[in-house]
């Protein structure tokens, strides 16, 4: 799993950014964010953990918690992600992702490019999304 598009820009190719896995969510405004904190102890070695701590905190909270605590839209929206952290503590850089249709492209080393009227021009096969 790489980072997407968001988290690089938070991340430049560097010795002081390691890559770890974080709990993500879409918010009241659809904009995919941290489920937890941003401190390091939120994050996790591989995807694998990462998914675990995901299904167990989905198994443990209903769906009536889940949604007084983070609004009707979170259901079915828990989602591993890999996230820019600062060496030593694994804080992370940044809270905000990629949306969905971007990460799912960006996952197979496909990306769009889309002008300002969002209509896609083209498709890049260079690891990185293109937006204008």
């Amino acid at each position: 799993m790489k980072l997407d598009r968001q988290q690089t820009e938070y991340a430049p190719t560097s010795p002081d950014t390691v890559v770890r896995f974080a709990i993500t969510h879409l918010n009241q405004k659809g904009q995919r964010e941290l489920t937890l904190g941003a401190q390091g102890r939120f994050t996790f070695d591989t995807a694998d953990e990462a998914q675990k701590w995901t299904n167990d905190f989905q198994r443990h909270h209903d769906e009536g918690t889940l949604k007084q605590a983070y609004g009707s839209q979170v259901i079915g929206t828990f989602q591993v992600r890999a996230v820019a952290c600062y060496p030593g503590d694994h804080d992370v850089k940044g809270v905000w992702f990629d949306d969905d249709v971007d990460s799912e492209l960006l996952a197979k080393g496909v990306t769009v490019q889309i002008d300002p009227k969002d209509s896609p021009v083209g498709i890049h096969n260079d690891g990185l999304a293109v937006r204008s």
